[in-house]
């Protein structure tokens, strides 16, 4: 895992890399990344949970598709995201096999524009 802001995480569970804080108290962290992964997203909140960490995360999947979701849900669904992210001392990107969408990226550049510290489930490419 890949931080940006931050000391590089060491800690590793069996389910997935996550943070390590040391002996920082708990922190609120939130989990973006494209809404397809939904056991990626399940397994990172199990695991920061397990450490002590609030998790912030999404509670709508989109697995593979959007049907049933309009447009305006959709763009509720986004600003959610933003939300959270305000609300996070951290946030931990979701992108196996380094994929981030747009939005994600969108989302991304909104956090370091607050001074989040980033992390990433897999090493982005070209960093």
């Amino acid at each position: 895992m890949y931080a940006r802001g931050g000391e590089v995480p060491t800690y590793r569970s069996n389910v997935v890399k996550v943070l390590h804080w040391g002996d920082d108290p708990a922190k609120i962290v939130c989990l973006i990344g494209s809404l397809k992964f939904q056991s990626d997203f399940q397994s990172a909140a199990r695991a920061l949970s397990l450490k002590g960490c609030i998790v912030l995360a999404p509670h709508v999947y989109l697995n593979g598709n959007s049907v049933g979701i309009d447009l305006e849900e959709q763009e509720l669904l986004h600003e959610m995201s933003l939300k959270r992210i305000d609300m996070a001392d951290r946030v931990l990107v979701i992108n196996p096999n380094n994929r981030i969408p747009e939005s994600v990226r969108d989302q991304i550049e909104y956090a370091e524009s607050l001074g989040k510290i980033i992390s990433y489930l897999e090493t982005p490419s070209g960093k």
